[in-house]
């Protein structure tokens, strides 16, 4: 399975949210869509959650300007209303993946796993 898609529940304290994320990620599913429904993919990653309602402000905008220089969120990272992008993330750390792997030194059973994780990051 690939996909684990969980419907909202709007009784969620936020705390219990943050919490619940934490753990999903801590079983390996990444939370990758927030709607009327939460959609978790495959990760080997452990991602820590927070839940931030701080009202847009220039000095927010700041410390999550230098959050992004220090965690190497590129603005290209984000969709058009500023959000972080999960796709776009994606798209990027494979063709990274790509770039990094030397083809021509990995054997058959690599080669299949390796297509096998980008395959992955794809979806």
């Amino acid at each position: 399975m690939k996909h684990k898609y969980v419907l909202r529940n709007s009784l969620y304290l936020d705390e219990e949210l943050q919490d619940y994320f934490n753990e999903m990620s801590k079983k390996g599913w990444r939370l990758d869509f927030i709607g009327y429904y939460y959609r978790f993919s495959k990760d080997e990653h452990v991602y820590k959650y927070q839940i931030d309602y701080t009202p847009v402000s220039s000095e927010y905008q700041e410390l999550l300007k230098e959050m992004e220089n220090e965690n190497s969120l590129k603005s290209a990272d984000r969709n058009d209303d500023g959000q972080i992008s999960f796709e776009i993330l994606n798209r990027d750390i494979l063709a990274d993946r790509i770039r990094k792997t030397n083809v021509d030194e990995l054997s058959d059973e690599e080669c299949r796993e390796f297509l096998k994780e980008l395959s992955g990051l794809a979806d």
